[in-house]
């Protein structure tokens, strides 16, 4: 269960995919899912060109879509992971961005009254954490690693109120630092 913590101007669908090419070459057996979330086109497009050649998933839901597609294709990726899971393989899945994921929760759910912050359910919040927590080694065999992306404006409570609730279920929280990705500095894992 990683999060990864990064600055809105950061490339962290480029990120993604360049991770899930390097664990492909690390690990072959492993399968990969990249689950993209409010997308603009050309960064889904880039993503999948730069897994073409490889064994890895992406499914992608682009920024006009409606949130209750968006929370439909989380929960189909999920669902997929699993499944190949119980079949004794390891799997990686990707998630950009759990930020997005919340906000879609929030406007497809219906408010259940309890706020986490005004206008933040805490409904809005179980998908992205029941994510995080299905990452864990089965005594059967195969695994499950969650790498999910979040998403910070700066000087926005509600965002940092997300990012705190994520970063509890996390195993390791990757920040990435908002001064060098200002500078410009590429993701890592120029491939």
């Amino acid at each position: 269960r990683v999060v990864v913590a990064a600055p809105p101007t950061w490339p962290r669908t480029r990120f993604l995919a360049r991770l899930a090419r390097r664990i492909g070459r690390a690990s072959p057996g492993a399968k990969r899912l990249l689950c993209l979330l409010d997308q603009r086109p050309e960064d889904v497009a880039a993503a999948r060109a730069a897994l073409a050649d490889d064994d890895a998933d992406v499914v992608a839901t682009l920024f006009a879509a409606p949130p209750e597609r968006q929370v439909a294709a989380a929960r189909l990726v999920l669902a997929a992971a699993r499944r190949e899971v119980e079949a004794e393989r390891d799997v990686v899945l990707l998630v950009e961005s759990l930020t997005a994921l919340v906000r879609a929760a929030a406007r497809a759910g219906a408010p259940s009254g309890a706020w986490a912050h005004p206008g933040l359910d805490v409904q809005a919040l179980f998908l992205a954490q029941e994510l995080l927590a299905s990452a864990r080694q089965h005594a059967e065999g195969g695994s499950l690693t969650v790498v999910g992306t979040s998403c910070e404006e700066p000087g926005s409570q509600w965002d940092a109120v997300v990012g705190r609730e994520l970063m509890r279920a996390a195993n390791c929280v990757v920040a990435v630092d908002p001064a060098g990705a200002a500078a410009g500095h590429p993701a890592p894992f120029d491939a």
